[in-house]
């Protein structure tokens, strides 16, 4: 670049510069970070050099750039409606290749803000659209394989709409892909998202596995956001009974890390899995400041993919911080509210794993408090439409618990919301 400053300001050297742009990028955020203020500053040059001179072909690739910088700063808004341009630009020019690049990123931009259809919708276009022998070439143009990069959100979305089984089918497929392609920075994108595909599946095992693959892949391409993706799992994995401590720290120092590789993609949900983590170590008040952070995040970024777990933990630590005298005033105000609330986003979201997870807590809540049909119900109307997943951690524990529940008539839940 520095050689460039010296020639004449000529449509020639624009376009000499914005070659070198477009190929410093994907290697920028390998090395940085997505977040990079390297690769937002070389991909807003880029852009401006493409209006300067017209190119159309290469302005798509700078805004493609541009849409993985600012998602993985969680500037969601800012990277859908360069999702939304490039789809324009896509459908203008009746060039699949575009349409692949701009259905994937649309989804990927949706998805962190809660809207689950839409974005399966996105993804299971540029799915259609992808050829795995012709399209490894974008892996080097613009950094990621698309089709691989459709498949790891696609898992997330299918586990919180309610599929369990085709997630982690997805989820094999991606991974199979990215092997096979055997690129640094593909592989340990794709190991990072199976680690958190095991982690909502509650597979702490699976999850280690993953992450201690994830940071091996990182640690010998250079790869520090991934890195730090593997080490907040890694540590999460490693948070059980006896080494509690240790495994909460390694989560920490994966935030701090991946904070320092300019992400903040899914922060909320990062947090929410340190908050559960301080819970269960007994730290209940750690738990709700935690809570109160991830809240803060998604009030300020507009990612509510993972609200409805947000209402959720806040009950399930509200009725932790109580004495069991208090327990049940507790029960039947601020953490059932919580629950109630959960259950709607869920609801709303169309993340049926999320409204079970609440609807199980508001169950044990009710089942205490000697309200067994209502229980029963609100659990019940969840649980019995899932059909697959049935071995999964959450459906096995509704499960017990709906049999240990006995079946009566009882006011419903919409009676309880009036």
């Amino acid at each position: 670049m520095g050689l460039l400053d010296r020639l004449p300001d000529t449509p020639a050297r624009a376009s000499r510069e914005l070659m070198l742009l477009l190929s410093l990028g994907p290697a920028l955020m390998d090395v940085r970070g997505y977040g990079a203020p390297e690769v937002g500053a070389t991909y807003t040059r880029a852009r401006q050099l493409c209006e300067q001179l017209g190119e159309t072909s290469q302005l798509f690739a700078a805004l493609l750039g541009l849409r993985i910088h600012n998602v993985s700063r969680a500037q969601y808004a800012v990277g859908r409606e360069l999702g939304e341009r490039m789809l324009h630009m896509a459908q203008q020019a009746q060039n699949a290749d575009w349409l692949l690049e701009a259905h994937g990123a649309l989804g990927a931009c949706m998805f962190p803000q809660g809207e689950l259809g839409a974005a399966a919708a996105h993804l299971k276009q540029a799915l259609a659209l992808y050829d795995p022998e012709r399209h490894q070439a974008h892996v080097f143009a613009h950094g990621v394989d698309p089709g691989i990069r459709a498949l790891n959100f696609l898992a997330l979305i299918l586990w919180l709409q309610g599929y369990p089984d085709q997630a982690r089918e997805r989820s094999m497929d991606a991974l199979a892909l990215a092997q096979k392609l055997a690129y640094g920075p593909t592989l340990a994108f794709t190991l990072a998202y199976a680690a958190e595909l095991h982690q909502l599946r509650r597979e702490a095992p699976l999850v280690r596995e993953r992450a201690e693959a994830a940071i091996a892949v990182s640690i010998e391409h250079g790869l520090p956001y991934w890195l730090a993706w593997g080490t907040i799992f890694s540590g999460w994995a490693r948070v059980q009974p006896g080494n509690l401590q240790d495994g909460i720290a390694q989560l920490r120092e994966g935030l701090r890390a991946e904070q320092s590789a300019g992400g903040a993609e899914q922060r909320s949900y990062f947090l929410a899995t340190l908050a559960d983590c301080l819970w269960r170590a007994g730290d209940v008040e750690g738990g709700l400041r935690t809570l109160e952070e991830a809240t803060a995040i998604v009030n300020k970024t507009g990612e509510h993919f993972f609200d409805a777990e947000l209402h959720r933990l806040k009950g399930v630590m509200l009725l932790a911080s109580v004495s069991e005298a208090e327990r049940v005033i507790a029960s039947s105000d601020e953490a059932q509210a919580c629950f109630l609330r959960a259950i709607a986003v869920a609801r709303a979201q169309g993340a049926r794993a999320l409204q079970l997870r609440a609807a199980t807590n508001l169950a044990r809540l009710w089942q205490r408090a000697g309200r067994l049909g209502e229980a029963r119900q609100v659990l019940s109307e969840v649980f019995d439409t899932f059909t697959e997943g049935l071995d999964t951690g959450d459906l096995r524990d509704a499960r017990a618990l709906l049999d240990a529940l006995p079946s009566s008539s009882a006011r419903t839940i919409d009676d309880v919301r009036g």
